[in-house]
């Protein structure tokens, strides 16, 4: 046989190899071979009555589709089949055909129309079942339901793209032949196949842009969260107001959470760049002593980050912006205001207007609200902002000094009854102060260039200065009394608002974004029901409650405009501050998750995961979330507990998307059999997991923890526990 083979001319090599692969491969996906079976190639030769150069192409061939497997040891055999594979490629048929269809209505002409028209018709003339035979479909059915499909795809425009479609639509008729010889009679698609046909003639697909998120707002919260949708693969459009970014700052601390975040955005080495540290505040009393103190958090750090930083907001905003760009997805529409939006089941649509005043449409399957205090989207929505009772006028001036060691590098807050105020160092040359408006006092003239001079004069002397930008606020505390209208979120100033005394306001809008980020690219993956999105206030709202309640506190105490109250408020701090029972650790002050998506009762569950310096396998030492993907994750301190996830927990997470990873405290780091091995450089996490007496966590994707478990059993209850949360069963 093998004498023949080479005698044979190449055309007609070509031609046996064409014949074999066609025959062959109809036997797969009818599942005439079954899924696994070994394929000996002398057999298939006889078989075929075919030559070995003819069949190991089309063999190969068969390979590169997936239809076959191939082993160096072992040869071929018929690929595997699981119901993972199945899901995956039903995710895959649903996105790459809906981009093939979305592009050939882009593209079709009336002959492409009519075609579809005429494949349909086919379609639904033919009969589906053999006479007398439910379960045995017909073949010129499959021909004409295989027809119908390509049809609608044949003027994307892509060749490969079609080609993509057509091998996803064999792989999901292999599983189609095993439903069939299992006994399972398969639903009748022809009100389906009808809604497509009348789709393409109506273009319906073609008359708005379709995104997965729009984005209301690009300010640095709106810019945190493009980004986060962007990283999961997502398909966003941003809107934004104004034409550029407002190039003065306005927040001007940070927070080492907020900054974990930036670091999940691929900004970590720029902010190491763009941040100072925030070295504490002193509060001064009435004698202009000191009544309280914020020390900073001392290293090594928990989460990998300075606990406090101070920064430039524009330059912030401009790294996000730049970052944004380099995503093929996202949209930015800058100078466009939204003129209305309203939402059915399945999407919502926004009416903007961009500089020229024309209207036009964005549709996505969610919008979030990042527009700010006075937020278009929230007040589209009718949400009401809850009072939380605090309604203070505050002027903030930002200067550049020529004498940077001319102050201290430390905040200070300014307790004096005859004019309350607050001083921060920021970043390079820049230094604020924060001045209490007194009663009586109009905002508007308070503002005027020589009267904020004159006011600044009463706390530092200004002769090294030049103001770079003042401005008179209304400092609130508000809380937004929904955070979500079905398709529709709030997120930062537009759904909640904190006096600036504990540096938390921008903190808690980029919390935000973390929070809802992950959940709703959980949910578009169809890893997660609806339910998960309801999470979000769930957890969000006590949360920045909780944060209003101390930044107030810290406001009445450096407000106190009655000085005999002034006087007693000093002699009681001043008392704990002596007797060590003052709280001097600022992030004491921000809370765990208390409800929401963790394991209520369960160790560690809603805190913070930790995260220390690790060493990656080829000898670079960096923060551990830089070699992580944003998923969840089951971490580790040994390998024994590592391998306590049983068969059906490994499956679930498999199918979650999560990583397994051992953190240790010596050896050499790898990733082997799907388990990613750090080695720690400065025991952050074995201080951390040893305390909390657990031997592994549950780590969600935005670092917060879902649970730690002691044992093997408690593990995978808790796994368990996880998947029904996120599937909607509890």
């Amino acid at each position: 046989m093998s004498e023949t083979v080479l005698d044979t001319p190449e055309s007609a090599k070509e031609t046996l190899a064409s014949l074999v692969y066609d025959r062959l491969r109809q036997d797969i996906i009818s599942v005439a071979i079954e899924p696994g079976e070994k394929l000996h190639i002398r057999s298939l030769c006889e078989r075929f009555e075919v030559g070995l150069s003819p069949m190991r192409e089309a063999l190969s061939r068969l390979s590169s589709e997936g239809l076959v497997a191939q082993s160096d040891h072992r040869g071929f055999a018929v690929a595997p089949m699981d119901e993972q594979d199945l899901v995956d490629i039903t995710r895959a048929r649903c996105w790459l055909n809906e981009l093939a269809i979305r592009k050939s209505i882009g593209h079709g002409d009336a002959a492409w129309e009519e075609q579809v028209v005429l494949s349909f018709h086919r379609l639904s003339r033919t009969p589906r079942f053999e006479p007398g035979q439910e379960r045995e479909r017909s073949p010129k059915w499959e021909v004409a339901h295989r027809n119908f499909h390509s049809s609608l795809i044949s003027a994307s425009g892509s060749r490969r793209l079609e080609q993509y479609c057509e091998h996803l639509f064999d792989s999901s008729e292999r599983y189609r032949h095993v439903g069939r010889k299992a006994g399972i009679k398969g639903e009748n698609r022809e009100k389906e196949h009808r809604a497509l046909m009348e789709a393409v003639g109506s273009r319906e697909l073609r008359k708005v842009p379709k995104y997965d998120v729009a984005i209301v707002g690009y300010g640095p919260v709106g810019a945190i969260f493009a980004n986060l949708l962007a990283n999961y693969g997502l398909k966003i459009a941003v809107i934004e107001r104004a034409g550029a970014i407002y190039d003065k700052p306005r927040a001007i601390t940070l927070d080492h959470e907020a900054l974990r975040v930036f670091q999940a955005c691929g900004l970590a080495d720029v902010m190491e760049n763009a941040i100072a540290p925030h070295n504490g505040s002193h509060y001064l009393g009435v004698d202009g002593e000191v009544i309280k103190m914020f020390d900073p958090m001392p290293p090594p750090y928990p989460l990998g980050w300075i606990p406090n930083a101070t920064f430039v907001q524009p330059d912030v905003e401009q790294a996000l912006r730049d970052k944004l760009v380099g995503y093929r997805d996202a949209d930015v529409f800058l100078s466009t205001t939204g003129a209305s939006l309203a939402q059915d089941e399945a999407s919502v649509s926004l009416k903007a207007r961009g500089e020229t005043s024309d209207e036009f449409e964005i549709s996505a399957r969610y919008l979030v609200g990042c527009d700010g205090a006075n937020s278009f989207v929230r007040k589209h929505l009718g949400i009401e902002l809850e009072d939380l009772a605090f309604d203070e006028w505050w002027m903030v001036v930002d200067t550049l000094t020529s004498e940077l060691a001319k102050r201290p590098a430390k905040s200070f807050q300014y307790c004096w009854p005859s004019r309350p105020g607050t001083f921060v160092p920021g970043p390079r040359n820049l230094r604020r102060w924060e001045i209490k408006l007194l009663p009586g006092e109009d905002p508007e003239p308070a503002g005027a260039p020589d009267n904020v001079l004159k006011l600044l004069k009463g706390f530092t002397d200004t002769s090294d200065l030049t103001i770079w930008r003042s401005a008179v606020y209304r400092f609130h505390a508000l809380l937004g009394q929904g955070w979500r209208d079905r398709r529709v979120f709030l997120m930062g100033d537009a759904v909640h608002q904190t006096p600036p005394f504990l540096g938390q306001g921008l903190c808690a809008g980029i919390r935000d974004a973390s929070n809802l980020a992950w959940k709703l690219a959980l949910v578009m993956r169809g890893k997660a029901g609806d339910a998960l999105l309801d999470s979000y206030e769930v957890e969000r709202k006590p949360h920045v409650r909780s944060v209003v309640a101390s930044a107030k506190e810290f406001g009445k105490i450096i407000g106190e405009l009655d000085r005999e109250a002034a006087v007693a408020r000093d002699a009681r701090l001043r008392a704990e501050l002596k007797s060590g029972t003052a709280e001097t650790i600022r992030q004491k002050f921000i809370p765990d998750l208390a409800s929401g998506l963790i394991a209520s009762g369960a160790k560690l569950a809603g805190g913070l995961f930790v995260q220390p310096q690790v060493r990656a396998a080829d000898g670079g030492v960096r923060r551990l979330d830089d070699f992580l993907k944003p998923e969840f994750a089951v971490v580790t301190a040994t390998q024994e507990a590592i391998s306590w996830m049983s068969e059906a927990s490994l499956s679930c997470w498999q199918q979650l998307g999560g990583e397994r990873v051992v953190i240790a405290g010596a050896g050499e780091s790898s990733t082997r059999g799907g388990i990613s091995t750090f080695v720690e450089t400065d025991g952050i996490f074995s201080n951390w997991i040893r305390a909390s007496q657990v031997s592994a966590v549950i780590v969600r994707p935005d670092r917060y923890v879902y649970a730690g478990a002691g044992d093997a059993d408690q593990l995978n209850i808790l796994i368990a526990r996880l998947m029904d949360a996120l599937r909607g069963r509890q």
